[in-house]
């Protein structure tokens, strides 16, 4: 009997070894597998950061030259209200001096 029992208990450890072994190499795996997603997870948002950079600069070059034309034409306005201040300023000169006449 206790022959038996000792049979049944090395079985026993024997599946209970083969089991641990397993369950270790299947958490091994999954941990492979995660760093492997992980890895990928890290390069994609890498390159979407990339992506957004050129996005940004992109961005910036078009605000910039917005800016720049803005401050042609604002530059473009004031020589020409300067010309037409000027121009009426010597016809009211004109005027003044026919006036006087």
């Amino acid at each position: 009997e206790a022959k038996k029992e000792a049979a049944v208990q090395k079985e026993a450890a024997k599946h209970e070894a083969a089991a641990a072994s397993q369950a270790k190499l299947v958490a091994e795996t999954a941990r492979k597998e995660t760093a492997k997603i992980e890895a990928a997870a890290a390069l994609e948002a890498k390159k979407e950061a990339k992506k957004e950079a050129a996005v940004q600069k992109e961005a910036a070059k078009h605000e910039a030259a917005a800016a720049s034309q803005a401050k042609l034409v604002a530059e473009t306005a004031r020589k020409e209200t300067a010309k037409i201040e000027a121009a009426a300023a010597l016809e009211a000169k004109k005027e003044a001096k026919k006036e006087a006449a």
